[in-house]
């Protein structure tokens, strides 16, 4: 069911974030399931704080080079959840 997903997209540049939740809000079934977070992946706890510890987490990293695609997978096994 839709109704339960909630999309956590992080990035450092809030601009991106801007951009992407206007887009979003253009598709309803996306948009009211969306949030962003400003936020560098390196900061694996504080991006924790933000995710209810008893929903079920995906991680999935868009156009991570280098170091950003490592943090992203350090997310994922910080929550024993899948990384795509």
């Amino acid at each position: 069911d839709f109704d339960e997903i909630e999309i956590l997209a992080i990035d450092t540049n809030e601009f991106a974030l801007q951009r992407l939740s206007d887009r979003a809000g253009t598709m309803p079934i996306v948009g009211k399931h969306m949030r962003t977070l400003a936020a560098d992946l390196a900061d694996v706890d504080s991006i924790l704080g933000h995710i209810p510890s008893e929903n079920d987490v995906v991680v999935v990293s868009l156009h991570a080079c280098g170091a950003a695609s490592d943090y992203a997978m350090n997310l994922a096994h910080a929550r024993d959840a899948p990384f795509v």
